[in-house]
């Protein structure tokens, strides 16, 4: 991450220091670029090319928010790492955040080991979207979250994370811990399971691309599988998606 390029808007120099050079310390990175406000960011993302942006919620000029907005309607950083600080805490806010294309939200205070953790994971969800994703055939996906069950549908699946359609409820929120039980049947009348999977919630966007999630409306969850070394489910999963790329190849 040493050679990436950042972006730091923060209203406050106490704060937007903070970040500089905790970027520069844990990573190496000499290209960090610093904005007061909203609008000089969008000057630096007009003139720059930045690989991750971390900005603060409300700032003068132009909002974290309405800044967040640009840069997913943006052609060239609508896949680009969105971190958002706040103080801002209340489930409204994250709502609003994560439905605006928030990569991750970051309560204020926060140490340094924690942005640390945060601009590291938001990096290594992005990577892994590239990765091969392939569509199941055939499916179950039964997931639990704080100790309630419920039924999706899988859209596509890669050896880091699966992509799932499901009806919105108030427990899926963003970061959320998630264990699922996966049943595929393929062509041959094969029966492949994982019980156990876990993974965390990544983002969480609505069905038919509307600003809103609505309770008991369907939704999209991308989740990002939890692995330990030598985990089982990890050789299973590559296995699946080994599996339903030569059944695909085979159709």
């Amino acid at each position: 991450m040493k050679n990436l390029a950042y972006l730091v808007a923060e209203d406050s120099q106490v704060v937007r220091h903070m970040v500089r050079n905790t970027i520069i310390d844990r990573f190496g990175s000499q290209s960090v670029y610093t904005a007061h406000d909203g609008a000089l960011a969008l000057s630096i993302l007009a003139n720059k090319k930045i690989d991750i942006i971390i900005s603060d919620w409300e700032m003068p000029r132009l909002t974290g928010q309405e800044l967040l907005v640009y840069v997913r309607r943006s052609k060239s950083y609508r896949n680009t790492p969105f971190i958002m600080m706040t103080s801002r805490i209340c489930k409204t806010s994250v709502v609003s955040a994560i439905q605006a294309g928030v990569s991750y939200y970051i309560a204020k205070p926060f140490t340094t080991k924690k942005l640390e953790d945060v601009i590291r994971d938001s990096w290594f969800i992005s990577s892994k979207r590239k990765d091969i994703r392939i569509a199941l055939p055939n499916h179950h996906l039964k997931f639990s979250v704080n100790g309630e069950n419920y039924f999706g549908k899988v859209i596509d699946i890669s050896e880091s994370g699966l992509l799932f359609e499901a009806i919105y409820v108030s427990s899926l929120s963003l970061f959320e811990k998630i264990s699922m039980g996966l049943t595929v049947q393929f062509s041959n009348g094969q029966i492949f399971k994982i019980n156990e999977l876990l993974g965390s919630i990544v983002r969480i966007e609505t069905h038919n691309n509307s600003q809103i999630l609505n309770i008991n409306k369907p939704c999209k969850i991308a989740i990002k599988f939890d692995f330990d070394a030598g985990d089982e489910n990890k050789a299973k999963t590559k296995f699946l998606v080994d599996k339903a790329i030569e059944e695909r190849l085979n159709a």
